[in-house]
């Protein structure tokens, strides 16, 4: 994996907000768009997947099956505050930066945070694995096309 720059990793995540989220819900615009200030700098308080302009829950079998056909993919999470979070070692990676692999693996997620926001260059589609579960406590993952 390749952690990529904050100037390319600013320009994809701006590129995938204007893409896959609804800039104009009051979740945005509260919980993301607006940051707060924490012991780790400005983060915002919400999630990207709680404003998805049309997501698509599958289960977890259905998203690693998708991933496994993709290459050249980007990997990014929410900018989440330290102070908010309570499992150690959890920021492996520069809170703000995006990953870049040649391919998806189970090894990876394992370095990732918990909520991780996975797409390519085409920007057509992506995939999410959330930390929530769902009523049967298997996890919740999202899958959606831009449109």
């Amino acid at each position: 994996m390749i952690v990529l720059d904050v100037l390319e990793s600013k320009r994809l995540r701006e590129k995938y907000i204007s893409t896959f989220i609804n800039t104009e819900s009051q979740m945005y615009i509260d919980r993301v768009k607006t940051r707060l200030h924490f012991s780790d700098g400005l983060c915002y308080t919400g999630y990207l997947w709680d404003c998805l302009k049309k997501p698509v829950v599958v289960s977890e079998s259905e998203i690693a099956k998708k991933l496994k056909t993709k290459k050249g993919i980007y990997i990014m999470w929410d900018i989440h505050s330290q102070d908010r979070i309570f499992v150690p070692n959890y920021w492996k990676y520069p809170k703000e930066c995006i990953l870049y692999a040649k391919n998806w693996s189970e090894v990876i997620q394992k370095e990732l945070p918990e909520d991780i926001y996975v797409f390519d260059d085409s920007f057509a589609w992506s995939a999410i694995y959330t930390h929530e579960t769902d009523m049967n406590n298997d996890p919740y993952c999202l899958i959606l096309q831009a449109d």
